[in-house]
């Protein structure tokens, strides 16, 4: 007695239980969510180089790593175009030229005063004119001045020149052509070490005004003057000057001018360093793409530099806490998304009135093996293009999925109402396992839909293919209408997504006509295919029929033809109304004596029954 109820309770929790409902969809909704994150609990791993693999590791996300070899030599490159930069002092020349002339202009000075002094000496004077000793002191302090002039000038100067100038008063004629000289070898560039900055030739320099800070880039550098050339180059600069002047003159400027000199252009180690630093730091990181499944590790091997990269990266750009949100995220949208398409388009169907919960289980079952059936694909698909010769768009090979199968599968069982709700669920997850591309889903869409109605009045075998070329033709139409809008138009694309396409629809067809027979054995169901066989006047039992039974059996074929006939008229199924009408009196091959109509002298056997 329990286990009756035990049986009774059991069946109906899955004919009419709400709870069993719920169950469902969430476990669907579950199942799908760990299709799109297979690995909700990231596995920190540990590998030192050189360690085993304890077991595979697959990427569990699309995730990118640096090619940190790659990605130096770029920046390495970016640093070596950056020009070595060189501080130009243009106001050098004039600093020095100002040193010359304030040194020769206190010299100057003394002798200005001597001259004042001679002056004053002619005119009548009640005391005595200069002394010898007066004029002792000019010499005198005239050579108390040297260091002094030394100091302002920047240079020792030997005594015998020194003599010289003492001779020549300390010209400004001296004083002239000395800055000029100076002054045209400092505009030409002067550079401490020439050997340095020829090496820069191929390039060329950044000549930066330490004055302005403005910059140019100099090509020629040969033009500057070394110290040495530079020396050299005073005689030859001089010679059209220092034509008129005596020969112990044109020494002596010569001599000063070459101490005077003093690299006007300079290396500027730290600026070219800083802009190489920031040309380098532009360089953005070259990174390579792992696809989600790519494997990353496998058992056994030996963890290389690289696959050791590969892990620290994945673990550096996932959170645990960010997969399991986005996880629940996307179980409660997908349930959101069942639940409002069950209630609106679903549950209230004639279809659903019987066996609701099984109905419900099916719907289900179809949509978690086609869920699967399309992540298998895209790991497929790129496995696919990965190993074969020749270049296939990723695209094409998702196009090549037959999932208008499922919608033909859930028509042909629950009807067309049910299976476009149906087929634009699947279409939805479909295109979310296949990265989210808003084509593959208005593809599956149409695709699914036009499927579902090219089979809803299938009582033939030869349907399912006649549908399923239907559906490729339509495939490729829907191909080029959507290459079209996305701009995406070259002709091997657009043949390989026609090619992938119509083999989509041929194969739903295949994979829908075989499927069918195991879900009539799986969940009990009767199709108008079965009907039609059950129908068939040469079947073992209404054969025996017709032997042991010729007036029942005639007048169950009269009864399926007057049915058929009505049910057609009222719009039922006239198919399912006539194999009623052949099977109605069927019992009377083995059990005669129980129908009332062949009972004698008052028996019913059925009384003995209870």
């Amino acid at each position: 007695m329990t286990t009756k109820k035990d049986k009774k309770s059991v069946s109906k929790f899955f004919d009419d239980s709400h709870r069993f409902r719920w169950a469902v969809m969430i476990g669907v909704a579950t199942i799908f969510t760990f299709i799109l994150y297979p690995n909700l609990i990231l596995i920190k791993h540990s590998y030192q180089l050189g360690d085993v693999a304890e077991k595979d590791i697959k990427a569990p996300k699309d995730f990118l790593i640096e090619d940190i070899d790659a990605t130096e030599a770029n920046r390495k490159k970016a640093a070596e175009k950056v020009l070595t930069v060189y501080d130009f002092d243009t106001a050098l020349s004039f600093a020095l030229t100002q040193r010359v002339h304030q040194a020769f202009a206190d010299l100057q000075l003394v002798f200005n005063t001597k001259k004042v002094n001679k002056e004053s000496a002619k005119k009548p004077k009640t005391t005595s004119s200069i002394s010898p000793a007066k004029s002792n002191s000019i010499h005198e302090q005239v050579w108390k001045m040297k260091k002094e002039f030394e100091r302002k000038i920047g240079f020792s100067v030997s005594n015998g020149a020194y003599k010289i100038l003492e001779k020549e008063k300390f010209s400004k004629d001296i004083a002239k052509l000395i800055t000029n000289i100076l002054s045209k070898i400092l505009q030409n560039g002067v550079v401490s070490n020439k050997d340095i900055l020829l090496k820069e030739a191929d390039k060329g320099i950044v000549l930066r005004s330490i004055e302005t800070s403005s910059e140019t880039v100099a090509k020629k550098l040969k033009v500057y003057y070394g110290i040495d050339q530079a020396n050299s180059m005073v005689r030859i600069i001089g010679k059209p000057l220092l034509k008129n002047s005596r020969y112990t003159i044109r020494n002596l400027i010569v001599e000063f001018v070459q101490n005077l000199i003093v690299p006007n252009i300079t290396l500027n180690k730290s600026e070219t360093e800083e802009r190489r630093k920031k040309a380098a730091s532009e360089i953005k990181p070259i990174l390579h793409q792992i696809k989600t499944g790519e494997m990353l590790l496998r058992e056994g091997e030996l963890v290389t530099e690289v696959q050791l990269l590969k892990l620290k990266t994945l673990q550096a750009q996932t959170k645990k806490e960010r997969i399991f949100s986005k996880s629940i995220g996307a179980a409660m949208l997908i349930l959101c998304l069942f639940v409002t398409t069950y209630i609106m388009h679903i549950h209230h169907q004639k279809r659903m009135v019987n066996n609701h919960n099984k109905n419900l289980l099916f719907i289900s079952s179809v949509l978690i093996t086609f869920f699967f059936l399309a992540d298998i694909s895209a790991s497929l698909s790129e496995s696919i293009i990965a190993n074969v010769t020749y270049s296939i768009p990723a695209s094409s090979v998702v196009y090549g999925f037959p999932l208008a199968a499922s919608a033909m599968i859930v028509c042909l069982f629950l009807g067309l109402e049910i299976a476009i709700p149906f087929a634009t669920v699947i279409a939805i997850c479909t295109a979310v396992i296949f990265q989210n591309s808003f084509e593959s889903f208005l593809f599956f869409l149409i695709s699914g839909s036009m499927a579902a109605y090219w089979i809803r009045d299938c009582r033939e075998r030869k349907v399912f293919i006649k549908a399923g070329a239907k559906i490729g033709l339509l495939n490729v139409l829907l191909i080029v209408a959507t290459d079209l809008y996305m701009a995406d138009f070259t002709m091997s694309k657009l043949l390989w997504d026609a090619g992938f396409a119509f083999q989509g629809g041929i194969v739903a067809g295949i994979i829908a006509s075989g499927i069918v027979p195991l879900i009539e054995i799986a969940f009990d169901y009767t199709t108008d295919i079965k009907l039609l066989e059950l129908a068939n006047l040469d079947k073992p039992i209404l054969r025996r029929l017709m032997m042991e039974a010729p007036g029942t059996y005639h007048h169950s074929v009269i009864v399926g033809s007057m049915v058929e006939a009505a049910a057609a008229e009222i719009g039922a199924n006239p198919l399912l109304a006539k194999v009623c009408g052949y099977y109605h009196d069927i019992g009377k091959v083995d059990k005669p004596l129980y129908f009332i109509e062949n009972q004698t002298a008052g028996k019913n056997r059925h009384d003995k029954l209870a």
